[in-house]
């Protein structure tokens, strides 16, 4: 990401390379200049352009097509009355096939006045179709096996109903019009206007024919004007790319003597699996082949070399092609497994020129066109090494080669001034060979992932197994935490024993490092064993007889805070007890190990959920345990094939993270000595998400000014070349040369830099002051004795800054010579000498590049200073360079604009007067609202006015009390009825908040306040929203009317959305609940639910499993249900769009119904633990410009004799 130290490339200014003045200086204008990172993705979107080859084969006469309208006789029970209502369906259906501007244009309506035929749930389904005139075999389309096609028509149109859809069916027929392969079906969306639509489809091997229909299911109306059916330039097999420079600039840069790492990996975007899949690669004379990887096995070398006239020689590869995925339909980008692997290397000087390389996929008879890439050598990479921080890569097996070549590589490796190396499994000369050159290393371990391990239960002691409540296996490669800090005899023949092969006998690695993220299932599924039921007793001292009550199924429910604290420290002596075994192994044989947990960022974060929220695998419980954690993320880098403008200061996020890790661990570690070391992870490669020089440079050097002690970029190398070696070679230097202010001296205060040029807004702020936005310039300042390190980051990636650095508190007289060490600049006075104390403490203008990281030495200099750019000149460069600062200013400003979602204002409500009627009241109140305590994000953006008070009404009716929030959302915070807490009593969660389930958001921004009034029995309130980016892209500038009715024991919430100016909308609403009978709050014990079932009432009980309720009738929609992966598992069929709450005397219960039935899909139940909601959705559909969908929600409570 970031070129540190001297740049071996010339370094491009947006004016061309400057020179200052006598001091013959460039100043180095940064930003991405290694690379044009997007040349590929530009490319590869001219090509699909021009990606059809062949002509047209729709058949485009209207003599071909006809009009058909009918039933799903197979929705219903089919019978004769079905076949009368049918008849009358389609008198009602209209279509027309009519010319216009010499295109046909088919058009079909079908109005909601057939539903009077169909039952209230919308059955039988119905379509409306444009298909082929007589039998399959009279109208055939020809097409070829093995092929990609693509279908261009014209559509617009509506739905009518929620359920309506549009869709093109392609059915494929062999020869004798046998399917082949069986039919596809590609939904397109219905717009108001009509708009160009495309659908991709690919022919099977036996394929020959096909049938193409065009349906509109449901009410509504279509319009379709077909246009072409081509085939496409798909290759007829699979393909290889060079990954991931063939998806950057399509060049390779190897470093001049050195080993250099290459990765070719297949994209099988025609399905077909190749029986004997290979590659052909011609390197150069230049290239030396030196080795194949061999990190999996069986796996055959080069298969056959072929040498050439000019000297080339083409090599034949086999490509590693994983059981597991062979008979995937791979149409992505690529398979992240890494086919072919080679290190290749050139003796040859650094130069400009470009090899071409060429290289080809081969498959029994399939031959593709030959890609060429192209490779250049460049000065190889040398780094200093630092004495305390690691510096490493999270290698992927990329580097396995044989012995001799990864030991030409390991000198290499700690040449560029690495000191860590990781690797999955290592073959002991790997390990051997970097421990040659005293390179720590790291390897995965036998635990990972909470308490999974690598053995089923079938193969360990039944005392190992991690128990469920039911008393089997829970999770069946997990073990019972006791396995462990019990030194069980499995935990010590089987877990220890091969550390001790590893890390003792054959002295293979220091340290473990695994995945560690467990599972939701590991905290609510138990272990519920009797040695885990034996600790919770000691743990709690609760009496014997009240645990037994409620073990193992409501333990969780009657005791939830020890619960989770147990949990928590259980979890701290299953870590301890490894990391303290480890380490004992290792002592033996005059070695330091340990085991080092790969964990979410956000479970580290400084927010006061990390801080002080109950959680089963919280950290704060084993942070002191541990002399190592691994807190990755956040992963900032950029999908290859998107050509976008990142917002300016996107990799700030890196910096404010980690520093409020630091943070995090200064509240919790208060012992100094016992506070363990933090190795982050910036992002190298991840799938297709990959990061350029200067960017992977930019994040390694904000963990390490943070004051984080390692960092391995996560996945590297992955065939990043020696750009990206060099950019971390260069970090490596200036940590080196840095340590002692960073790491051996002492943080200061009494340094500032403010800039001085142009500059983007504040978009991101710290973790812990979300809505107080930074500058993407941030200043870090470090003493050691006399001198001072001021360590300034320009995160904006598209402009460099001049900025103003103030000094306060050095002698007025003694004066200081300033260094930048990674360009190697100095800066001094007009007399050519230092700047004194007192101009330091009222400012000096200093420089520093694009998406780059400066390091300022300050020390005392006594006489002249030679090669410095002196003030005066600064100032003139500075005058020089506003002008083109500005306009990358003004472009990025924009941006942000264009991006961010507005500032929101707080609601007006001097006008919302206390009211009553009949038994109901309004009072407006002020509340000090406390702020949730909740996950966020690092790179979370300010969105609303940050307030100590806001306003609420306070709603009385019947026997109940309600608190409504009015001020961020309108939802009901409080309910007491009888003096039972019906709602949740949180400002963030209660009953009622409005939210679209499809695009996901939540509307907890302020609304206007429009009236209240006088209804019969009651009062009612109203509210008016116009959405905004904050409540999701998708939602902007959707109006959204929200209307309370309040009366005796009861709520009815209204819902109104329109869409008066905006994109047609297409969404799935929901409503938010959290009913408090349910919860695990205070003293509440949970309640049950009940809901109507097809035969006999569903009585539902809180299990800590997620559960969705659908409607009988309502067929499953992937797109509703792949957000509730979990649920899934648990459906169950309801009959009405209701449920009741009872509490858990049966004293109290509160009915919740929703409107409009047709609409209605289910109740989606949420259960965490900490909560449960039960949120109604309903069925995703379309909201036209110029149209509105109303939905309603209502609550009503009663007592035990009601």
């Amino acid at each position: 990401m970031k070129k540190i130290l001297s740049f071996s490339l010339t370094v491009i200014c947006l004016t061309g390379i400057q020179t200052y003045g006598d001091a013959s200086k460039t100043l180095d204008p940064g930003g991405r200049t290694a690379m044009d990172f997007f040349y590929v993705a530009n490319q590869r979107q001219t090509e699909e352009r021009k990606k059809e080859k062949g002509g047209n084969i729709f058949p485009l006469d209207k003599k071909t097509w006809m009009m058909s309208f009918g039933c799903n006789q197979g929705s219903v029970q089919w019978n004769k009355e079905w076949d009368q209502k049918e008849l009358e369906m389609r008198k009602l259906v209209k279509n027309e096939i009519r010319e216009e501007n010499g295109k046909t244009v088919y058009y079909m309506e079908t109005p909601v006045e057939i539903n009077q035929y169909r039952t209230d749930r919308f059955l039988p389904h119905v379509n409306h179709y444009l298909l082929p005139r007589g039998s399959r075999s009279q109208n055939p389309i020809k097409v070829k096996a093995n092929s990609k096609y693509e279908l261009v028509f014209l559509l617009k149109g509506f739905k009518e109903n929620a359920d309506s859809h549009f869709y093109v069916s392609v059915q494929y027929y062999d020869a004798n019009w046998k399917q082949a392969p069986i039919p596809t079906y590609h939904r397109v969306e219905l717009t108001p206007t009509r708009q160009e639509q495309k659908v991709t489809f690919y022919t099977g091997p036996k394929t020959e024919n096909i049938w193409i229909l065009f349906a509109l299911s449901g009410c509504g109306s279509a319009e379709i004007v077909p246009v072409s059916l081509m085939e496409c330039s798909t290759p007829d097999g699979y393909t290889m790319i060079l990954y991931p420079m063939g998806l950057l600039d399509n060049q390779y840069h190897l470093a001049s003597g050195q080993v250099n790492h290459i990765t070719f990996v297949r994209r099988n975007e025609s399905r077909k699996q190749p029986e004997k899949p290979l590659m052909k690669l011609t390197l150069p004379k230049e290239i030396k082949l030196l080795d194949v990887a061999k990190w999996a096995q069986p796996y055959k070398d080069v298969t056959d070399e072929y040498p050439s006239a000019d000297g080339s020689r083409t090599y034949i590869f086999n490509v590693m092609w994983y059981e597991a995925v062979k008979n995937v339909e791979a149409i992505t980008d690529f398979i992240g497994t890494y086919s072919v692997q080679i290190a290749v290397t050139s003796d040859l000087p650094a130069g400009e020129k470009l090899y071409p390389v060429k290289y080809q996929a081969l498959a029994d008879n399939y031959v593709p066109p030959e890609k060429t890439c192209f490779f250049k050598i460049i000065p190889a990479a040398t780094g200093l090494r630092p004495k305390y921080f690691i510096s490493g890569i999270y290698d992927c097996r990329n580097t396995l080669a044989s012995q001799e070549v990864f030991e030409k590589f390991a000198d290499e490796y700690s040449g560029m001034g690495f000191n860590g190396f990781y690797n999955f499994h290592c073959e002991k000369y790997v390990t051997d060979a970097m421990k040659k050159h005293k390179i720590m290393r790291f390897t995965n371990g036998p635990l990972h992932d909470g308490y999974l391990g690598y053995l089923p239960p079938e193969r360990r002691p039944r005392y190992t197994h991690f128990i469920g409540v039911d008393g089997k296996p829970a999770i069946p490669m997990a073990y019972c935490p006791t396995t462990v800090y019990f030194r069980t005899d499995f935990y010590r023949n089987e877990i220890l024993s091969s550390a001790k092969k590893e890390i003792a006998d054959q002295d293979e690695r220091e340290f473990y490092m695994n995945n560690w993220e467990p599972n939701y299932e590991q905290s609510a599924s138990g272990c519920y064993c009797r040695n885990c039921k034996k600790e919770f007793l000691k743990f709690t001292k609760l009496p014997a007889a009240e645990v037994e009550k409620y073990w193992p199924r409501e333990i969780i429910l009657q005791y939830r805070k020890q619960w989770f604290e147990f949990k928590s420290r259980q979890h701290g002596m299953y870590l301890s007890t490894f990391e303290n075994d480890l380490k004992e192994i290792a002592k033996r044989v005059g070695k330091n190990s340990g085991f080092i947990p790969m964990i979410s960022m956000s479970l580290m974060l400084d927010s006061e959920f990390n801080l002080t929220d109950e959680q089963a695998f919280a950290v704060r419980f084993y942070a002191d345990k541990l002399e190592w954690i691994n807190p990755w993320g956040p992963y900032i880098g950029q999908w290859w094939a998107t050509i976008q403008k990142e917002l300016p200061g996107r990799h700030l996020p890196q910096l404010t993270s980690a520093r409020s890790v630091v943070r995090y661990l200064d509240v919790v570690v208060k012992d100094q000595a016992k506070r363990p070391k933090l190795m982050g992870f910036p992002l190298g490669a991840c799938d297709n998400t990959l990061t350029s020089p200067e960017e992977l440079a930019m994040d390694t050097l904000s963990i390490y000014v943070a004051g984080w002690q390692a960092s391995f970029p996560y996945y590297f190398p992955v065939g990043y070349d020696a750009r990206y070696w060099k950019a971390l070679a260069d970090c490596n230097t200036v940590i080196a040369k840095t340590e002692r202010f960073v790491v051996e001296g002492k943080r200061v205060s009494e340094a500032s830099a403010a800039v001085i040029t142009p500059f983007p807004p504040a978009i991101y702020s710290e973790v812990n002051k979300p809505n107080s936005p930074i500058s993407s310039l941030q200043l870090d300042a470090f003493q050691n004795g006399k001198e001072y390190l001021f360590a300034v980051a320009n995160f904006w990636d598209d402009g460099e800054a001049f900025f103003k650095l103030t000094m306060k508190g050095l002698p007025g007289i003694q004066k200081y010579s300033v260094h930048e060490l990674t360009t190697d600049t100095r800066y001094c006075a007009d007399n050519l000498t230092g700047f004194t104390g007192k101009e330091l403490s009222e400012g000096v203008i200093l420089y520093i590049g694009a998406l780059r990281w400066a390091f300022f030495v300050l020390a005392p200099e006594n006489g002249k200073m030679e090669n410095a750019i002196s003030r005066t000149e600064v100032s003139r460069i500075m005058e020089q360079h506003i002008p083109m600062i500005a306009k990358a200013n003004e472009e990025a400003k924009k941006r942000v604009y264009n991006s961010l979602p507005p500032v929101e204002k707080k609601t007006d409500f001097s006008k919302l007067s206390d009211l009553c009627n009949d038994s109901v009241s309004f009072k407006k109140k002020e509340t000090t609202q406390s702020r949730v305590v909740e996950r966020i994000n690092v790179d979370s953006l300010p969105g609303s006015d940050s307030s100590k008070s806001d306003i609420c009404l306070m709603a009385t009716g019947g026997n109940s009390q309600w608190e409504v929030n009015i001020s961020n959302g309108i939802f009901i915070t409080s309910w007491l009825f009888n003096g039972k807490q019906l709602s949740f009593a949180n400002q963030k969660y209660g009953l009622a908040l409005d939210g679209p389930w499809i695009p996901a958001s939540l509307i907890t921004r302020p609304y206007e306040f429009i009236k209240t009034e006088k209804i019969k029995g009651g009062l009612a309130i109203e509210f008016k929203r116009i959405l905004n980016l904050n409540d999701g892209r998708a939602m902007d500038k959707i109006v959204l009317n929200k209307r309370l009715e309040f009366t005796a024991d009861q709520v009815k919430i209204v819902s109104k959305l329109s869409n008066p100016y905006s994109e047609t909308l297409r969404f799935a609403y929901r409503y938010q609940n959290v009913p408090g009978l349910l919860q695990n709050i205070s003293a509440n014990v949970p309640g049950t639910a009940e809901l109507a079932g097809e035969n006999s009432p569903i009585i539902f009980k809180r299990d800590y499993k997620h559960t969705f309720f659908r409607m009988k009738g309502v067929p499953e929609n992937p797109a509703i249900t792949r957000f509730i992966p979990d649920a899934l598992k648990n459906i169950r069929t309801i009959t009405k769009p209701e449920v009741t709450f009872y509490s858990s005397d049966g004293k109290t219960k509160l009915r919740m119904s929703v409107a409009p039935v047709s609409d209605f899909h289910g109740f989606a139940c949420f259960d965490n633990q900490r909560l449960i909601t039960f949120e109604p959705i309903f069925n995703l559909r379309e909201l036209p410009i110029g149209q509105h969908w109303t939905c309603s929600i209502t609550f009503h409570a009663f007592g035990n004799h009601e």
